[in-house]
């Protein structure tokens, strides 16, 4: 008998649904993945790493803080065995070397800057070398970003104290301590409530999503800042800095324990008077992405009288003031955002410092002694 042809089995109404609901899930995944590798290309060319966090950080069961992770290396940041971001040091300290320690928070770690190199505290450090080419300096940077004055006074003394710093530099905390303080002053008044930074699991895992919802979240923030409906802290600045001065009053204080001279820069941020109203809202985006609590004027008085705690500190205490907050210019070349620097901003950054070390009469001597 010939043999009859028999026909293919119709796919099913279930399975074609399905098949089309699968469809659909590539064409917008694709797109999608496409998008996450692009912004992960981008992290790295800027940053070196395609990792959401640009330094990783580890818990360090001696201090009980989260600090950098030693020897870590990426395109732009290198990690001491010591978890410093600073050439390895030579331990215990060579007779006859002056060592100079900062301490701080993101500005002082610089993350923003294209190398080790190009960190302020590094040039500070090659030019005091230069300035001074009869005796040996050496350096350590133990900034942590998101350190306040109270995790900076941890950090002195286990992990900086033990290194035997002669110069120790105090710089960065100042936005930290006000973005806590407001925070819990405008918790108070009832203007906010729980984190402010916080988007869930999957802003941890989508470098695309997490950098989506914290622009538009700066835009939110903007717009409240600017809007006649808003409500917004309303505060006495010397009330509001209060636990500020008592906090770098007991880091200060604890510093020149340590080392014979510690300095105190005023804290530089791009925000300033005279700015045009759009230049100022721009030049806040990251204040207000941290304090949309705040105004632009609550803004600029917050930060004078941050300054102004740290020029009484640095009175108080014969600390080495550093002043010149401003010097450094407002703009896209010198700052990455609000408070931020890029190359040419540490640059002028060290300046400032430098020009108050070789001034200072105190590290003349110590110069000479070690000569």
């Amino acid at each position: 008998m010939p043999l009859q042809a028999t026909s293919e089995p119709s796919t099913s109404p279930a399975r074609r649904f399905w098949m089309r609901i699968l469809a659909v899930g590539l064409a917008i995944l694709m797109p999608l993945l496409l998008v996450e590798v692009a912004v992960r290309v981008r992290q790295y060319f800027r940053y070196g790493t395609t990792r959401p966090e640009i330094a990783v950080l580890h818990y360090d069961p001696t201090s009980g803080l989260s600090v950098p992770l030693p020897g870590q290396m990426s395109k732009n940041i290198w990690i001491n065995s010591l978890g410093f971001r600073s050439p390895e040091l030579v331990n215990p300290k060579p007779k006859g070397t002056i060592r100079l320690a900062f301490i701080g928070a993101s500005t002082t770690f610089c993350a923003e800057v294209s190398s080790n190199d190009a960190t302020w505290p590094h040039l500070v450090w090659k030019a005091a070398q230069e300035h001074w080419p009869g005796v040996r300096f050496d350096y350590l940077n133990a900034a942590v970003a998101g350190f306040g004055t109270l995790q900076s006074i941890t950090n002195l003394e286990s992990r900086v104290k033990p290194q035997q710093p002669d110069v120790i530099v105090i710089y960065g905390e100042a936005p930290n301590d006000l973005s806590k303080d407001s925070r819990d002053a405008a918790a108070q008044q009832g203007l906010i409530r729980g984190n402010v930074d916080d988007f869930g699991w999957f802003s941890r895992v989508s470098l695309t999503w997490s950098l989506v919802q914290k622009n538009l979240q700066v835009w939110q923030r903007q717009r409240n800042t600017t809007s006649a409906h808003a409500q917004h802290l309303v505060f006495e600045p010397a009330v509001l800095s209060r636990r500020f001065y008592e906090h770098q009053l007991e880091l200060v204080t604890k510093a020149k324990q340590i080392a014979p001279i510690v300095v105190l820069p005023t804290f530089s941020q791009r925000l300033r008077r005279g700015q045009s109203p759009e230049l100022q809202l721009r030049s806040a985006n990251t204040h207000l992405y941290y304090m949309p609590h705040m105004t632009l004027d609550g803004l600029l008085v917050a930060f004078e009288e941050y300054n102004r705690v740290i020029r009484a500190v640095a009175e108080k205490t014969g600390a080495l003031l550093v002043e010149g907050e401003d010097s450094i210019p407002a703009d896209d070349r010198h700052f990455a955002d609000s408070v931020h620097f890029r190359d040419a901003g540490a640059v002028v950054m060290a300046r400032r410092v430098n020009e108050a070390l070789f001034n200072d009469d105190t590290l003349k001597k110590l110069v000479n002694t070690q000569r």
